[in-house]
């Protein structure tokens, strides 16, 4: 059950890094990861980007918030799918 997995955030870098930013939606895209909302505010000198993605049956939430970076929260196996697939996409390799 959705309730029942352990949920995690993960830190993948900076919120300005815009080409992690395009590799990341590009794994979301590659593992059939559906964008389900998407919601952008700012307060002062704090801005957040944020968009949920339906992946695996489950909802992974992606934000981009200024002094914290780019994350990801959801369930910890797909959230360490993604982080294995991005690495593997950032390191070069082809599987």
């Amino acid at each position: 059950m959705e309730s029942e997995k352990k949920q995690v955030t993960a830190v993948l870098g900076d919120e300005y890094d815009l080409p992690l930013r395009q590799e990341l939606i590009e794994v979301l895209q590659s593992l059939s990861g559906l964008q389900i909302d998407s919601q952008w505010s700012v307060a002062g000198s704090q801005e957040l980007d944020c968009f949920t993605v339906e992946i695996f049956g489950s909802n992974l939430v992606v934000e981009a918030e200024t002094y914290i970076g780019l994350t990801i929260t959801g369930p910890e196996e797909i959230v360490a799918k993604v982080q294995r697939a991005l690495g593997s996409k950032r390191s070069g390799d082809v599987n």
